[in-house]
């Protein structure tokens, strides 16, 4: 089954907004089977987007730091993530690192990241640094929490997704619509399967829309 990610504390400090406290957690991957630790609402976003990504094999957190640094001493920093994507079919997988950060903080220490990335960069490694304009995009973010709601082993029946596989053999996309209209199945029931099989990576939808009824729906190519 699906777990939603645990929130499992809150940094409450005295006269401190909800939106802005430190929420740490793990986020359940079922990709992996297994927990990721994040610290932030932002981080919890860019790991719902990536998980919801079918090119996206690993996200890892063992990684090796890098020396860097700031004109007086040197300094290790460790990235947050480690990312491994498919890339075209028979290619070697691509493995980039990922800071998350609001663009408060990266425009405040703009220099420091800089110098960050070159260090990376000499070592042969990629360093991407994603902030809330990156990963609060709607619908993308939205399309995403549903995607993952459906994701994993057993949510669906066999038999649904055998329906769903079928229609979508065919070369013309198809929406939820036609599938109920041409009693494939029930809405919800296509609706589950749908996007159990967008999270598998079989099907696709356009992500810059709102999931709905009349979504084109296709096989990945």
């Amino acid at each position: 089954m699906t777990r939603a990610p645990a929130v499992v504390r809150a940094n409450r400090r005295n006269g401190t907004p909800d939106q802005l406290r430190a929420h740490h957690g793990y986020f359940y991957s079922w990709k992996l089977d297994a927990l990721i630790p994040y610290r932030g609402l932002l981080a919890f976003d860019y790991l719902t987007l990536t998980e919801a990504d079918p090119r996206v094999i690993q996200i890892d957190t063992s990684l090796e730091s890098v020396q860097w640094t700031d004109g007086t001493q040197w300094k290790d920093y460790r990235a947050r993530y480690g990312v491994v994507r498919r890339t075209r079919r028979g290619a070697v997988p691509h493995t980039v690192e990922v800071e998350v950060l609001n663009s408060k903080t990266l425009t405040e220490q703009y220099r420091t990241y800089s110098r960050i990335k070159r260090a990376f960069k000499e070592e042969g490694r990629q360093l991407l640094i994603f902030t809330e304009k990156q990963i609060r995009i709607e619908p993308r973010l939205t399309n995403s929490k549903l995607i993952l709601t459906h994701a994993g082993n057993g949510i669906c029946k066999e038999e649904d997704l055998a329906l769903v596989r079928q229609v979508a053999a065919g070369t013309a996309p198809f929406s939820l619509n036609q599938l109920v209209e041409n009693c494939v199945l029930t809405y919800p029931r296509a609706y589950g399967a749908v996007l159990n099989l967008v999270a598998s990576g079989e099907l696709v939808f356009p992500m810059g829309k709102v999931f709905d009824g009349d979504s084109p729906v296709m096989r990945r190519i």
